[in-house]
C-alpha cells in the first residue's frame, strides 16, 4: 500500500531484536512472543502480542510471566484488557507472512480506515454485538453493503481469533452480513455470455489490436490479472502447448500464484500459438520494452515510456468501457468479469467439475460455483429435461 497511513507492518519494518522473542518496533513498543506447550492437552501454544510504553527489562519480564502462565496450563492471555487496536496490529502481523500482498492490503485497509477508528480504543471484551451493529449502520449510509459486508468479514475473523485468545465471548458471532441487491449476493459480479465475449473480441482486435492477445487470453485461460499480467515469453511453451502460471502481480509487487500450487499448467489453446506470434511481431515492430524484460503484456511507464512496467486493472479504465459500448454490451464488466466469464464457458462447454477447477485455479469446487452466473436458458433448458424425464414434456401447455 505505499508509504500511507494503511500499509501494514512487515517484518523488515522489525529492526531491533533485544532478546529471543523481543522484538522492539518502536520506542518504547515490543512484540512479545512466546510459547510453550499446555499441560492440560499437550498442544503448542503461542502468545504473540504488541506491547506499548514499557522498557525492555519490562518486556523480558512480561515473556517470563506469560511463558509461566501457558507451562500451568493457564489459557493463553485470559485475564488481559487488550483493545481492538493493539490486538488488530498484532494480529495483521502474525498473519502477514500467510498472506497475499493484495489479502494484505486489503486487511490493512479496512483495519486502518474503518475498523480502528471506531472500535480502536475499545477493549476487545467490552465490544458488543450492537456496537457492531450500529457501525454497521452508519457505514451503510455511504457505502455499498458489498463494500461492508467485505469489512465485516475481516472484523469477524479477527474477533473469533481474539474471543479464543483472551476467553470471552465473540461479540460478532450473531451479525449479519448486509442484504445486498442479487440472491448470490453479488449484484455486479457477472460474465459475458459466449455471444458478448464474440462481440467484445472483434471490436478490440480492429480497434485496440495490441490489447487484443491480454483479452483473449484472459476470456480463453480464466487466468487472474496479476498472473496474465505477469506472463513471460519463457512461460509460453508452444513446442509442449503448454503455459506455465507461475508467478503473479499486485500493483506491480510480484509473488506467486494465488492457487496453494507453485506452479500450474494450462493447456495452450487453439489458435493461441498464432495469436501469441502476432502479438510478439506486433511488439517487435513498435520496439516495444517489454521485450527487452521478457514480460508479454507490459505497458509502457508513464514517467519514461522508453521503460518497460506491469501493466495494472486500471490501465483499463478508459478503454474498457468504450468497448463495451462498441460491442453493445451494457452489463457492468471489469477485467475480473473475464475469469467468471471463463468459469461459465466451461459449464457450458459441459466441462467435467474437476477439469474446470483444475483449469480454474479454484482451491474449491463451492469456490468455482461462485464464481458461475446462471443464466435463464440454463434454467428453462433444466426444468424442460426434468419435465422430459418424468413424462409431462409433450403434454404438458
Amino acid at each position: 500500500m505505499g508509504d500511507g497511513p494503511c500499509r501494514p507492518m512487515r517484518r523488515s519494518d522489525m529492526e531491533k531484536k533485544r532478546a529471543p522473542g523481543i522484538t522492539e518496533i518502536g520506542r518504547g513498543k515490543f512484540r512479545i512472543r512466546v510459547r510453550g506447550v499446555d499441560p492440560a492437552t499437550g498442544k503448542l501454544k503461542e502468545v504473540d502480542r504488541i506491547v506499548e510504553n514499557i522498557t525492555v527489562k519490562e518486556a523480558i519480564r512480561l515473556k517470563e510471566e506469560w511463558r509461566a502462565e501457558l507451562r500451568a496450563g493457564k489459557a493463553q492471555g485470559r485475564g488481559q484488557r487488550v483493545t481492538v487496536e493493539d490486538f488488530a496490529t498484532s494480529w495483521l502481523s502474525m498473519k502477514l507472512p500467510r498472506l497475499k500482498p493484495a489479502t494484505a492490503d486489503r486487511y490493512a485497509s479496512a483495519l486502518d480506515l474503518h475498523i480502528n477508528p471506531c472500535f480502536g480504543a475499545i477493549y476487545l471484551d467490552a465490544l458488543s454485538r450492537a456496537d457492531i451493529d450500529e457501525w454497521i449502520a452508519e457505514r451503510a449510509m455511504e457505502y455499498r453493503p458489498e463494500t461492508i459486508n467485505g469489512w465485516l468479514r475481516i472484523l469477524k475473523a479477527m474477533c473469533k481469533d481474539a474471543a479464543a485468545d483472551l476467553g470471552f465471548t465473540d461479540p460478532s458471532v450473531r451479525v449479519t452480513p448486509l442484504p445486498t441487491n442479487n440472491i448470490d449476493g453479488h449484484a455486479d459480479r457477472v460474465g459475458l455470455t459466449a455471444e458478448e465475449a464474440r462481440r467484445l473480441l472483434d471490436v478490440v482486435k480492429d480497434e485496440s489490436p495490441d490489447q487484443f492477445a491480454l483479452l483473449l487470453t484472459l476470456i480463453l485461460t480464466g487466468m487472474r490479472w496479476g498472473e496474465a499480467t505477469a506472463l513471460k515469453w519463457s512461460d509460453i511453451d508452444v513446442k509442449h502447448r503448454v503455459i506455465r502460471i507461475v508467478r503473479s502481480h499486485h500493483r506491480k509487487r510480484v509473488s506467486s500464484p494465488k492457487t496453494k500450487t507453485s506452479i500450474r499448467l494450462y493447456p495452450l489453446p487453439p489458435g493461441m500459438g498464432k495469436v501469441f506470434q502476432d502479438h510478439w511481431d506486433l511488439l517487435r515492430i513498435e520496439k516495444h520494452p517489454g521485450l527487452e524484460k521478457g514480460l508479454v503484456f507490459a505497458t509502457r511507464s508513464s514517467k519514461d515510456p522508453e521503460e518497460a512496467t506491469l501493466r495494472v486493472p486500471s490501465s483499463w479504465q478508459k478503454c474498457l468501457p468504450k468497448w463495451l459500448a462498441a460491442a453493445e454490451i451494457t452489463k457492468h464488466i471489469t477485467p475480473h468479469s473475464f475469469r467468471r466469464t471463463n468459469v461459465d464457458v466451461l459449464r457450458w462447454a459441459k466441462v467435467e467439475p474437476v477439469v474446470a477447477r483444475s483449469l480454474v485455479g479454484h482451491a474449491t469446487q463451492s469456490m468455482t460455483e461462485t464464481y458461475s452466473t446462471v443464466v435463464e436458458d440454463e434454467k428453462r433448458d433444466a426444468v424442460a429435461r426434468v419435465a422430459d424425464l418424468i413424462g409431462v414434456g409433450a403434454s404438458g401447455g
